[in-house]
């Protein structure tokens, strides 16, 4: 039986093993939480960090595998490159092209150089840095870091190095991505590139709630987004631009973009499938299975993008709580039986620490509604955040309404 090394624990990663079981393959599960969603469906479990290479690198040569993966998280990407160039694995990426992909500074530089519409920015090193010829509100973020983990807005200089100094912290590189803030409505695009043209998927309008006075915590999707076919057309030639520019092929891509009235920003990109259940969106609502087609693309074959018109409404609602020791939600099974949701996916198990830093990392779940206007989606989102319940070890109720305010 071939054996794979699959990075990453959580719950996208367990539709992924699932689908590789049916493969054929032993699955190895890294991921350095000790009881990760996806630990009851791999067949062996090691407990270490995906990020880092050198440790991966040893184990994928102990253990003899024949490949390594991961969907749906930017990070562990270059991990992937790494072992698959050095053990001559097949793969999406190299080493190089998984740095421009996920390093927001050589992200930025590329696209900048391409002509892709995004914010003027600097890579910045030091909290004294000279910024002057960046206006204020600056959005910082760590310059290699997962998801929305440290990235913050600041609306002065006192502002900007506080948040730099976070954010080097959580950056490996210790540097810090700082860029202007754009006005609009944040679309997220997912396509599937083939032959290096981009085939948009599915557009959703990304809901953000801000806590505080520098978070903007994104909290939903509404899908189709409401933009113009002007827009769709400078979106889709923006996802062909990146396909060219980073030479991207046979694979998903991400693209998360600021439209303000027929004004295209691309805030950042990923070669990968969207996290918190997206590709499980995409499946519902076109019929195509990206999980499935990306796959296919790591292991060398070209899958056929195929989809299905459907005019209904759906929303991805990502729940959070407060923070405390996670133990269980309750009356899913009943809001999914009365078609007021029509599922709820966990990111955590019970006993896993939640944190305050209001991060995507924290999310306890997240549920789909689905609905044939937007009148009757928001109606059903109301009941559902009114009904879920979300208990801690001491059996408190923790979860966060007041974000779907």
């Amino acid at each position: 039986m071939k054996k794979i090394l699959v990075l990453g624990g959580g719950a996208d990663q367990k539709d992924l093993i699932l689908d590789l079981k049916q493969r054929g393959y032993y699955t190895i599960l890294i991921d350095y939480y000790q009881n990760p969603i996806a630990k009851n469906v791999a067949d062996k479990h090691i407990q270490e960090s995906t990020l880092d290479k050198e440790k991966v690198l040893k184990i994928a040569q102990l253990e003899n595998v024949d490949n390594i993966i991961t969907a749906c998280t930017d990070q562990a990407l270059l991990t992937v490159a790494y072992v698959a160039e050095k053990l001559n694995f097949p793969t999406q990426f190299s080493y190089q092209q998984a740095l421009n992909i996920t390093n927001k500074l050589y992200m930025k530089k590329i696209m900048w150089e391409n002509g892709i519409p995004t914010s003027r920015y600097k890579c910045i090193t030091d909290a004294n840095e000279d910024i002057s010829d960046l206006q204020f509100p600056l959005m910082v973020k760590p310059a290699d870091c997962n998801g929305s983990f440290g990235v913050r807005k600041a609306e002065n200089e006192e502002d900007f190095k506080t948040f730099f100094r976070q954010a080097v912290q959580l950056s490996r590189s210790k540097s810090a991505i700082v860029e202007e803030f754009k006005e609009g409505i944040e679309v997220g695009i997912d396509c599937y590139i083939i032959d290096g043209k981009s085939t948009i998927l599915m557009m959703g309008q990304v809901n953000k709630k801000k806590i505080g006075d520098s978070v903007l915590l994104i909290f939903q999707t509404i899908i189709p987004a409401l933009i113009s076919d002007n827009v769709k057309c400078k979106i889709q030639n923006i996802a062909n631009q990146i396909a060219s520019s980073f030479n991207l092929n046979n694979t998903p891509l991400l693209i998360q973009t600021l439209v303000n009235g027929e004004d295209v920003n691309v805030i950042e990109f990923a070669a990968r499938i969207g996290g918190a259940s997206k590709h499980r969106t995409i499946r519902i609502k076109t019929g195509f299975d990206i999980l499935h087609a990306n796959i296919d693309s790591v292991f060398g074959f070209i899958p056929e993008v195929r989809t299905v018109h459907d005019s209904s409404y759906y929303s991805r609602n990502h729940v959070y709580t407060y923070p405390c020791v996670y133990d269980r939600v309750e009356n899913c099974d009943v809001l999914i039986a009365e078609n007021i949701i029509e599922e709820f996916i966990p990111y955590k198990t019970s006993g896993m620490l939640v944190e305050d830093s209001l991060a995507s990392r924290d999310r306890i779940g997240s549920f789909l509604v689905k609905a044939s206007s937007i009148v009757e989606l928001n109606e059903k989102i109301r009941i559902a955040v009114d009904r879920l319940r979300v208990y801690d070890k001491d059996g408190n109720e923790v979860m966060r309404r007041d974000i779907f305010a």
